[in-house]
């Protein structure tokens, strides 16, 4: 299981480079260049999970509208996730202790990877021109911060909940968020 929880990291440093360019300046513009999902998608982790998220209705587009569209998409999960534990936490009296402050823990994670999904989409819809090194260094350390959180979140409700049915109610939406942002990892990948 060890070497399962590693892979997506694994496959993310050997994967190259899409919306990251090195340079020192941020007036440099975007290639006019349009790649298909299934191009973007060969660095990700699972590039058929990738291509199934990215939309449709655009059969190619510029590397910057499917990173936009991927941390967005991400913030709006990571909503849906952070909703769900308060869901879970309204119903506190029926759960022990270790559940309920596992359930605090991970909620308090969550709500922290809003904040750096909120703070990445916000840098990169602001320029549709490639990212200065450093900026993009800083949205690829928060995406990697919110992978290891919701695996820290797995682990403390897997660690305290051995007989709690919760668990797999939220290991699955865990789960897909957890490859969602991955997809956006890759994305950014240095």
């Amino acid at each position: 299981m060890a070497s399962f929880k590693l892979l997506p990291l694994l496959l993310l440093c050997l994967s190259s480079p899409f919306l990251v360019v090195p340079t020192s300046s941020a007036d440099v513009s975007p290639s006019t260049s349009l790649v298909s999902a299934g191009s973007m998608c060969q660095s990700a982790p699972d590039p058929k999970y990738c291509r199934s998220v990215l939309p449709t209705y655009n059969s190619s587009a510029d590397g910057y509208f499917y990173g936009r569209y991927v941390v967005r998409k991400s913030l709006s999960q990571s909503r849906r996730f952070l909703n769900l534990i308060d869901k879970y936490l309204a119903k506190r009296s029926s759960l022990t202790t270790t559940v309920v402050r596992a359930l605090e823990d991970c909620r308090f994670l969550a709500a922290l990877n809003m904040d750096f999904l909120s703070t990445s989409f916000q840098t990169v819809n602001s320029t549709s021109k490639i990212l200065p090194v450093l900026t993009a260094d800083d949205i690829w350390t928060l995406l990697s911060a919110i992978l290891t959180n919701e695996q820290t979140c797995l682990d403390g409700l897997e660690d305290t909940a051995s007989a709690w049915s919760v668990t797999k109610g939220i290991a699955a939406p865990l789960a897909n968020d957890t490859k969602l942002y991955s997809v956006s990892l890759a994305f950014f990948n240095k």
